[in-house]
């Protein structure tokens, strides 16, 4: 099931997601407080490529809850302007060099449908 689904060419609305992660004590999944974070990106790659070095987009995204790890994207034209699946990931960046990449495993996906217009 695809986190964000757009028509080809649509900038609107925006996307929004919960970021979570397993506990490393626990391995439970919960929620991330992104309070203090430097930055956090969605990266994104067409499902199938392999090349970590050629994502077709790595943007930053607003933060609109920290405490509730709610984050909000809003495509620009050139992230829709194709149809297919995209596997998405989102890369916090703590400071200090400290990043971390949800999921730990596996991907999420944004999917871009024809546009009959």
């Amino acid at each position: 099931m695809a986190i964000w689904t757009w028509k080809e060419g649509d900038t609107w609305p925006p996307g929004f997601a919960t970021l979570e992660a397993p506990n490393a004590e626990t391995g439970v999944k919960e929620v991330i407080n992104l309070t203090g974070v430097v930055s956090v990106k969605v990266v994104a790659r067409e499902k199938g490529k392999k090349d970590p070095e050629s994502p077709l987009f790595k943007v930053a995204v607003v933060v609109v809850d920290a405490a509730k790890g709610r984050i909000k994207y809003t495509p620009a034209a050139a992230h829709t302007e194709n149809e297919g699946e995209l596997n998405i990931e989102f890369e916090i960046d703590w400071g200090e060099g400290k990043i971390q990449t949800v999921p730990s495993e596996g991907y999420e996906t944004m999917k871009v449908s024809d546009d009959l217009g």
